[in-house]
This record gives structure tokens, sequence and C-alpha cells, in this order.
């Protein structure tokens, strides 16, 4: 049976590094100036590396499976409000967003009992430590914290005056994104 566990993730995990080598090699072309062979091939092993060295340490320092599926969940509370007020709203740039988000994610990892260190940590300040709550089995503190700080946050940066989000030019950005990759095929029918 571990064996059988052993396997499926190798192979979940061996799909994961082919899907981000892929994704580094079709789309960097996309965002650079025609980068050579050489550039991509290094930035998706490099890519590879990195995630390949995240993984082992947040699966060493995981204390089940559980935590670290409810760790993903609070990483999905810290970014679902910013990630969804951002779809209907153009007054939150990017960065307000992206703030909101890590925020709120520091915030619910100081009360998710994760050996990450950050509620170690925080709890150890003279000052703040005492004033924190403990973590709780039931999460409801980090999770209700990363969601409650991602709101808070991205009000805040959405009531700072700054130039609106101009959805025309992120309909250019498509586009210039969409388009096939000069890789040496013809893009239309009428070419000779």
């Amino acid at each position: 049976m571990a064996l059988l566990a052993l396997l499926l993730v190798t192979s979940s995990v061996d799909t994961l590094f082919n899907a981000l080598s892929s994704v580094v090699t079709v789309d960097l072309p996309r965002l650079l100036d025609d980068p050579a062979d050489r550039t991509l091939t290094a930035g998706a092993r490099v890519l590879t590396v990195g995630v390949a060295l995240a993984a082992i340490y947040v699966s060493q320092a995981a204390q089940s499976v559980l935590a670290l599926f409810l760790f993903a969940d609070l990483l999905g509370a810290a970014v679902a409000f910013p990630l969804v007020y951002g779809l209907f709203s153009a007054r939150i740039t990017g960065v307000g967003a992206l703030a909101s988000s890590v925020g709120g994610l520091v915030v619910g990892s100081a009360f998710f009992p994760f050996p990450i260190g950050i509620g170690e940590w925080l709890r150890s300040l003279p000052l703040v430590g005492s004033l924190l709550p403990a973590p709780d089995e039931l999460y409801f503190v980090a999770f209700a914290g990363a969601f409650g700080v991602s709101i808070a946050l991205t009000l805040v940066f959405a009531a700072v005056p700054s130039q609106p989000y101009d959805f025309d030019r992120l309909t250019e950005d498509i586009d210039r994104l969409t388009t096939p990759a000069t890789d040496g095929g013809r893009t239309d029918d009428n070419a000779p």
C-alpha cells in the first residue's frame, strides 16, 4: 500500500515538473525578445529545481498530509477576495491585490499550527506575543484571519487613489500572448 502511494505521488510530481517546464519554454518567448534556446532551457531547469526544493522543504516540515491540504486552503482563503474583487473592479492594482493576498497569508500563517516558523516567531516577540491568541485546533483563527485581513487590505488598496486599470490594455496583452510564437510554422493559410 505504501509503495502504491509513493508511486502515485511520484507520478503527480513528475507531471507537475513537466508542466512547469512547458510553461517556461512555451510562454517565456512571448514575454522576452527572442530568447535563445539555452536561456529557455536554463529557465525551465532553474524553475523546476526551485519548485522541487520548495516541495522538499514543505514535505519535511509537514506534520501530516491533512496539514498540507489545510495550508493550501489557507492560501485559497487569503487569495480569494482580492482575486474576485479584481475581476469586478478597476480600482485595485495588481500590486495591491498581491499585497492583500500576501498580508492575509502572513496573518493566517501566524495562527496556523504548521511548523513554518511565523507563528512561533510572532509569539516570541515581547510586546506582540502576549496579545496574540494561540493556534486553535479547528483552524478558525487562521482562516478567519487570512480572509479578514485580505478583505481589509483589498478595500484599503482599492480606496487609495491610483490610476484605474486599463482593461483595453489587458485585451492587447492577451492578444499578444495568444498569437502563435515564431517557431518556424506558418500562422496563416495564405502564406506561400
